[in-house]
């Protein structure tokens, strides 16, 4: 069976939090075809940062009274890139608690609690997760493996074996992959569409399709290719029809 990776950030400036939860959470309940990630970042800037460098993550245990960034104000720079990933508090003040909810967080957990609390959350977090069937696609740039949501990439630029991914956040991840690997990669994952041998676009950033070209959200003008735009007007009313 096939593994199917989580991803999760620990974002706390205590160390001994993190390294209680580093600890904790190998320890509980996954499904037998889940590989945890684990990684552990002292300030909501750093995670921000994280996600500005095209990094995701599936759930952040988010401390709420840091240096820099708030936890409030991490989540919702953090929603403005990525709002599948399930957030759960973990701090000491409960005077954050109603706001936590603008940011739709998953729960909100006191640190004076035993951490005993965690694991239901935890497993009700793991489970959300599990049932949402979220595809990320994980893209080697330079010495840096990203993982990415497929939600989160505009258009991918093919050059031979070059790849160029264009990301939602105007960053662009070069990396070498032959086209049949990627192709393995994005199968499935209905928002692509191959527009053009060079040019795979996501349907969900198009503003405009032409028989010649299309418009992007981010005012990218691309050719499609002789042939392709019956079939690609079709997929793109049938995919904007799914999401009403």
């Amino acid at each position: 069976m096939e593994k199917k990776e989580i991803f999760i950030a620990i974002c706390d400036d205590d160390p001994a939090m993190r390294n209680k939860l580093r600890e904790l959470l190998p320890t509980m309940t996954l499904p037998e075809n889940m590989e945890l990630h684990l990684t552990e970042v002292s300030s909501g800037d750093d995670l921000i940062a994280l996600y500005t460098e095209g990094n995701t993550f599936n759930i952040i245990f988010l401390d709420m009274i840091m240096p820099g960034s708030d936890g409030i104000q991490t989540a919702r720079r953090i929603r403005e890139k990525d709002d599948q990933t399930i957030i759960i508090y973990l701090t000491s003040s409960p005077d954050y608690a109603l706001q936590s909810y603008r940011v739709e967080a998953f729960d909100y957990l006191l640190k004076t609690d035993r951490l005993e609390q965690i694991a239901p959350v935890f497993e009700k977090a793991i489970g959300l997760f599990a049932s949402k069937e979220i595809r990320r696609l994980h893209i080697r740039s330079g010495t840096t493996t990203h993982s990415v949501l497929s939600s989160n990439i505009e258009t991918i630029e093919i050059n031979g074996k070059k790849l160029f991914f264009h990301l939602n956040s105007g960053q662009v991840l070069e990396t070498y992959k032959p086209i049949r690997e990627l192709e393995a990669d994005i199968e499935g994952i209905h928002q692509f569409f191959k527009i053009h041998r060079s040019i795979i676009v996501n349907l969900g950033y198009l503003t405009q399709i032409d028989p010649k070209f299309v418009m992007t959200v981010s005012g990218q003008k691309l050719p499609v290719a002789r042939g392709k735009y019956e079939e690609l007007e079709r997929t793109f009313l049938s995919y904007s029809a799914a999401k009403l």
